[in-house]
């Protein structure tokens, strides 16, 4: 009844248009036309309400009656089987059309809210984590010594390691899940779990982030330059992209449903940074937003993004190349990274369901001894995802970086009165900070173009040092 080369056209396809009634047997009876029409109805004041209603149309209780309806009581078996057959794609169908409905914006909800709370043994990056794309498993990064990633069926209460990953960082799945590519060492590789067979796919410079599609294809993001793309069963890589004019770099792919198109998140200059949509079949780009810390899709169109400490999602348009509509709350708290813009411990897999870690509440700086014992606190707890970036070599002040209204800025606290300044107030996210030498002036990068800047700390004013080419982070 709708046409798609697998579930994730079929289902755009519902929301999309009406059923090829055309594909119908010619001899197809009045009755159980009206009856598929009926059950497929998206109005859910036109659809059915109950199987006795169907019952009903197919008896003829609803139709004009005709000579040719009277006759229908005695086409005999073939009839029957024709009947039987056609009611049974209704059944499929319909579940197809209430599974799409239920995730329109305007449908009501169908199904309560489900959380379920995993805790993780500590990690080196608490950001690598994803959901499998059937909903049923969650790969994350734990241990230090060495870290690698452990698997955990939702279904189960015990998580298991997966030998031969150590090290490994990014994790993203195959879209059958049932395979899981990562990075490690400089190495794009992937495990196939069903016996745990580790391969190695392609070198790669640096990872920022990859998608598989369901063609072979896996898009890399590697933190200088376009994507680019190489085979699921390995080979080199070429460019998939092009950067945009006084953009950066281009990271942290995800597919969407159907096709070949995917969203990325690029970085630049404020005027061509934030999420992107992009084709592997067409050239170009089309900016979708003008700035996200990190984001994540699910289906069958919303867009889940890091936004002012918080987690929030947004419908996109019908041809994803738009937002549209109110940001909606999910979490008070979801983990991003202090410098790699875009990236963040955000992960939605094909059946709506979404895996995040949430970022502490509040964050303490804490003085250590040459032991390693804590030995007294600076300043109060932090509610702004605060890191450190450096204490000045006499000891009197520490640079940090906090985010405020969603922008992330280099302040400055004196130590000795343990109260945060802020340096920086442009809209861009300011980046890596450092002391001069003797502790009166900081460079930092900022805009995501590694622009310069000199801070006087006397005055609080800026004075331009250089602009490099762009970089990536």
């Amino acid at each position: 009844m709708f046409p798609g080369d697998d579930v994730a056209d079929v289902l755009a396809n519902v929301i999309k248009g009406e059923p090829d009634w055309t594909a119908l047997p010619a001899d197809t009876p009045a009755a159980l036309r009206l009856c598929l029409q009926r059950c497929l109805q998206k109005d859910l004041r036109q659809r059915f309400h109950h199987i006795a209603d169907a019952r009903l149309a197919m008896e003829g209780a609803f139709a004009q009656p005709t000579r040719d309806s009277d006759s229908t009581r005695h086409r005999g078996p073939a009839y029957a089987r024709l009947a039987y057959a056609i009611w049974a794609m209704a059944i499929v169908a319909i579940a197809a059309v209430l599974a799409v409905l239920a995730f329109r914006p305007d449908a009501p909800a169908e199904a309560a809210e489900t959380r379920l709370e995993i805790v993780t043994p500590p990690a080196a990056d608490p950001l690598s984590l994803a959901i499998s794309p059937d909903g049923r498993s969650v790969v994350f990064q734990a241990g230090q010594d060495p870290p690698m990633l452990w698997l955990r069926p939702l279904a189960s209460q015990e998580a298991r390691a997966l030998i031969g990953t150590e090290g490994a960082t990014s994790p993203f799945w195959s879209p059958d899940s049932r395979s899981v590519g990562f990075f490690a060492s400089g190495v794009l590789k992937r495990i196939d779990l069903d016996n745990g067979f580790v391969r190695t796919v392609a070198p790669v410079a640096s990872s920022r982030g990859a998608a598989w599609h369901r063609n072979g294809t896996i898009l890399i993001g590697n933190g200088l330059g376009p994507l680019n793309r190489v085979s699921a069963s390995g080979g080199s890589t070429t460019p998939a992209t092009q950067l945009l004019p006084a953009q950066s770099d281009q990271r942290y792919p995800k597919f969407l449903p159907g096709g070949d198109r995917f969203l990325l998140f690029a970085t630049g200059a404020p005027e061509v940074r934030g999420l992107y949509l992009g084709s592997l079949s067409e050239p170009g780009l089309r900016r979708v937003t003008d700035r996200e810390l990190a984001f994540a899709f699910t289906p069958p169109g919303h867009v889940l993004l890091a936004r002012h400490g918080g987690l929030w999602a947004r419908r996109l348009t019908r041809d994803f190349t738009s937002v549209e509509g109110d940001l909606v709350a999910v979490a008070p708290k979801v983990l991003v990274h202090a410098a790699l813009v875009g990236f963040g411990a955000i992960s939605a897999s094909s059946t709506g369901s979404i895996a995040f870690r949430s970022a502490a509440k509040t964050t303490q700086l804490v003085w250590l001894d040459r032991s390693g014992m804590s030995v007294g606190t600076l300043g109060r707890p932090d509610d702004s995802q605060m890191t450190v970036q450096q204490l000045s070599s006499d000891g009197r002040a520490v640079l940090v970086e906090r985010r405020v209204d969603g922008n992330r800025d280099v302040w400055v606290i004196d130590v000795e009165r343990a109260l945060p300044r802020r340096l920086t107030f442009d809209d861009g996210d300011d980046g890596v900070a450092i002391f001069s030498p003797d502790g009166s002036r900081v460079v930092h990068a900022t805009g995501g173009n590694r622009e310069f800047f000199e801070v006087h700390e006397t005055c609080g004013r800026y004075s331009h040092l250089h602009t490099p080419a762009p970089l990536g982070e």
